[in-house]
């Protein structure tokens, strides 16, 4: 090998070395932001072929949300504000949530809970949400109007609809 080429061959794997130390640093420093992203966003960047799909909403929202709630039409206010969540960001029409509304709140211990709006035309939590509540009423359990939650780690399934996402577990 000439000397011109032994030159070579070490300036391009110094330059390699140098260029993934800057990319290794810059993925450390860098600060995940898991709430660029919602439910509602996670669900439309799926493909378009893709019929059923279940999130974490650790995954979602981020592991400092550990929970996840539902608020839906018909919610009273003075039971969501029961379940410590700042009822600014939510819509109430003589004290309850009104028909067409429907919020997912990502529920923190250290942080203020991140309140999404869900749109019911791109994705619909409340018709399960429902159907959860009347089997436990049947059953003899009450939430007594509060707000349902969901362990972050645990599974919610959604399956498309005419371009809706529903969940269905």
């Amino acid at each position: 090998m000439t000397k011109f080429a032994r030159n070579l061959t070490a300036a391009i794997i110094a330059i390699f070395i140098v260029v993934m130390m800057v990319l290794l640093a810059s993925s450390t420093l860098r600060e995940e932001d898991h709430l660029e992203g919602n439910l509602t966003s996670t669900l439309s960047k799926a493909p378009n072929n893709l019929e059923v799909m279940t999130v974490m909403p650790t995954d979602v929202y981020g592991e400092e949300y550990p929970a996840i709630g539902f608020i839906c039409p018909g919610m009273q206010e003075d039971k969501v504000k029961e379940a410590q969540i700042d009822t600014k960001d939510i819509t109430f029409k003589d004290g309850k949530v009104p028909e067409g509304k429907s919020y997912a709140v990502a529920i923190s211990q250290s942080t203020e809970p991140f309140i999404e709006e869900l749109d019911p035309e791109k994705v619909e939590v409340c018709e399960m949400i429902d159907m959860q509540v009347k089997a436990m009423e049947q059953q003899g359990q009450s939430l007594d109007g509060g707000v349902p939650m969901v362990q972050g780690t645990q599974p919610l399934g959604f399956q498309r609809e005419d371009g809706t996402w529903k969940m269905v577990a």
